[in-house]
């Protein structure tokens, strides 16, 4: 179109002078003026005289917001066919008055079949989002020193349909700078009753709540249709994005589809392509917004005066919510270092990691991130963003923590001395772990008892492990058991053995020998070290209590045939008897018992005479005749002389019997010495290395043996 202007005023447009309105034709469109602007100047908040559409009495008024919706009847509208596309409003400023500062303006239109204005009061939300209303400018703005129009290009053009319209528009001074106009506006303005209510004030309220009397002059700059074609051409559905966030706007239109005057543009929408749902009422627009929850299919309904509809092709925009799994939300390192963490993502999302649950660090994006190294726990946060988009998910913490390893410590290697049967018990702590020991064992606590060497790994509930290793060697101790506490007869020797193969030995008496025979009570101890160093102890007490029993030897005399009578010679301190004839008969218990043997041979009798303190065995040997006849090896037929003895003593058979052996015993019945003879009537045995006390002497000879007690003095 070549640059113009036309100013067409028709006849009727000067008779209705009130109504006055005047057609223009631009470079940018048709224009249409309402009101003549007949009042001029700045005006007091009143029926009179706020008209808007921006209210400030004076420079330093302190009111800052205001609000006018306006009315404009179809008649004063009969310049703009039906069908115009309105682009840009304008209020006619005359004086040098101007805004501070840009402040937000909002301007909304709606095709009205009322008759006037609403009356006062009215809500602003009543007004500005009932069905039809639409906003079609919204912006921070400046109000220009200069005179004249004060124009604004809407943002959203807007279709006007034929009728009435309504117009609201609010100016928010708070958004700006103090003082915020240099002066009190004066808006070009006329009476006229029953088209504008207002609120002006210094606090923002939502409700308009009075009639005004006059209205402020209006320039509409429009542009004409041509009239639609039936039946239409509905093209193609677009969409200014079809991978979303959900909840995101997206801006819909159409591609190669026809327009003109009467062509009405109902969108609808499917979650399937099959069945569609109108959204909301039809517009002579084809562009329209949406905010899809979920992935939906959009199409158009295009009708030319109503006629025969027809749908655009649909098109599907998918919504996605980003969603990112991480593999793990902990890992465990058993010791510093790096780490790699993973995540998996929904489709066109991004991942990305950051240090601080802020998430104000972006250390990586992608869905494997291996961290630096780590020398301390460690959380990772990981938040899916949706590529080309501003929705994100919740962000996840990863945990990384270290040091998970367990200690295991089986201690320091072992060279110790213990008993034979000695056992070790090596722990390996950490409870609740898993164990794996050098032989398969899988406890916590080990025991051994041979020398070796032993480890462990121990892997604990996070998966760590770790090993230890520990040598044992045990030395044995040398084993020493001097037996029980002892009471003995008084003067009786009791041999005492500390075992053998040591390298030494020390008693408490000062011996130094493996064996010593004792002779005086008292408590007595040794100390025995093994060749491998290693030290052992015992000890025992042995008391003297009375005496034992003593005699000079068995006395048996033969009461005819097979029977014969059993005595001591000269018993002391002899309290109870207990004889074994030889031949299986039960033991008597008498002081001089009597038997009868069963058949002739040899028996040997066996007495145990006990004192309070001891006991003394003594045996002699009879040999009956089939005649019943015996002989008898007695008591009286072997000498003992000295006795009490000190060195030596001397025995001798005063018969036929020959002396083979003698055997040395104390009261233990203990052998303290063993002497061979072949067969001779008399012997000599050295006692000197016995100890002080009673002895008994069993002699063996060539028809039987006898037991014969001896004392030997200190």
């Amino acid at each position: 179109m070549q640059q113009r202007f036309i100013t067409v005023c028709s006849a009727s447009a000067i008779l209705l002078l009130l109504v006055s309105f005047c057609s223009f034709f631009t470079a940018n469109g048709q224009t249409l003026v309402i009101g003549a602007g007949a009042m001029t100047g700045t005006a007091t908040n009143g029926a009179t005289g706020d008209s808007g559409p921006i209210y400030r009495s004076t420079g330093a008024s302190a009111f800052i917001y205001s609000r006018h919706h306006y009315y404009y009847s179809a008649t004063e509208l009969a310049g703009l066919p039906v069908g115009s596309l309105i682009t840009h409003l304008a209020w006619n400023k005359d004086n040098g008055a101007a805004s501070n500062s840009a402040c937000n303006f909002e301007i909304w239109c709606k095709n009205s079949a009322l008759t006037q204005v609403p009356a006062a009061p009215q809500t602003w939300a009543t007004l500005t989002t009932g069905a039809g209303a639409t906003q079609v400018y919204t912006g921070l703005t400046n109000v220009p020193a200069a005179i004249g129009w004060f124009t604004i290009a809407l943002q959203t053009p807007f279709i006007y349909t034929g009728g009435a319209l309504e117009i609201s528009v609010a100016y928010d001074h708070s958004t700006g700078t103090n003082p915020w106009s240099t002066l009190g506006y004066s808006w070009k303005r006329d009476n006229i009753s029953n088209r504008t209510i207002s609120y002006c004030g210094n606090s923002n309220s939502t409700t308009l709540n009075n009639n005004r009397t006059v209205r402020p002059q209006l320039q509409i700059t429009y542009t004409a249709g041509t009239p639609c074609t039936n039946p239409p051409t509905p093209g193609d559905a677009t969409a200014d994005r079809n991978n979303v966030c959900p909840g995101t706007a997206v801006a819909l239109d159409l591609t190669g589809n026809s327009s003109g005057n009467g062509q009405n543009y109902q969108w609808q929408s499917s979650p399937d392509n099959i069945t569609y749902t109108n959204l909301g009422a039809s517009s002579l627009l084809p562009s329209r917004t949406v905010n899809p929850a979920a992935t939906t299919w959009y199409r158009c309904q295009v009708t030319c005066n109503a006629g025969t509809p027809v749908y655009s092709t649909p098109i599907e925009v998918v919504t996605n919510s980003p969603v990112i799994t991480p593999a793990t939300t902990e890992v465990v390192l058993c010791e510093p270092g790096s780490t790699t963490l993973s995540a998996t993502a929904s489709p066109n999302t991004d991942v990305n990691w950051y240090s601080d649950a802020n998430l104000t660090t972006l250390v990586y994006t992608g869905t494997t991130f291996n961290t630096p190294y780590l020398a301390y726990n460690t959380t990772f946060y990981v938040q899916g963003v949706l590529q080309g988009q501003a929705c994100k998910s919740d962000s996840i913490p990863v945990h990384v923590r270290l040091n998970g390893s367990p200690h295991v410590d089986l201690g320091t290697n072992k060279s110790i001395c213990v008993d034979h049967g000695h056992k070790e018990f090596l722990n390996a702590r950490n409870a609740g772990s898993d164990y794996l020991w050098d032989n398969g064992y899988n406890g916590q606590v080990r025991v051994v008892d041979q020398s070796g060497k032993y480890w462990v790994t121990v892997t604990n509930v996070l998966g760590c492990l770790s090993s230890d290793t520990i040598v044992v060697d045990f030395k044995w101790k040398p084993q020493v058991e001097l037996g029980n506490d002892t009471t003995v007869c008084n003067g009786t020797g009791i041999a005492l053995h500390a075992g053998s193969g040591a390298a030494a030995y020390i008693w408490s008496t000062g011996e130094t020998t493996a064996d010593i025979v004792t002779r005086t009570p008292g408590t007595y101890k040794v100390v025995v070290t093994g060749h491998n160093g290693c030290i052992s102890t015992d000890s025992v007490q042995i008391t003297h209590q009375g005496m034992a029993p003593q005699h000079e030897g068995i006395w048996v005399k033969n009461l005819g045939n097979m029977n014969f009578r059993f005595q001591l010679h000269n018993p002391s301190y002899v309290t109870s008897y207990a004889w074994d004839f030889g031949d299986g008969s039960p033991l008597s218990y008498l002081t001089s018992p009597t038997h009868t043997f069963p058949a002739a041979g040899n028996y040997t009798i066996r007495l145990i005479s006990q004192s309070e303190c001891g006991s003394s065995n003594d045996t002699t040997t009879i040999h009956i005749l089939p005649t019943g006849i015996s002989e008898t090896v007695l008591a009286d037929d072997i000498n003992i002389y000295p006795n009490p003895a000190r060195e030596k003593v001397f025995i001798e058979s005063v018969r036929d019997a020959r002396i083979e052996q003698i055997t040395v015993s104390n009261t233990l019945g203990q052998a303290a010495g063993t002497y061979t003879f072949s067969g001779t009537r008399t012997c000599t045995i050295d006692i000197s290395q016995l100890s002080d006390g009673m002895y008994f002497l069993t002699i063996k000879t060539s028809q039987g043996t006898v037991t014969r007690p001896i004392t030997i003095a200190p």
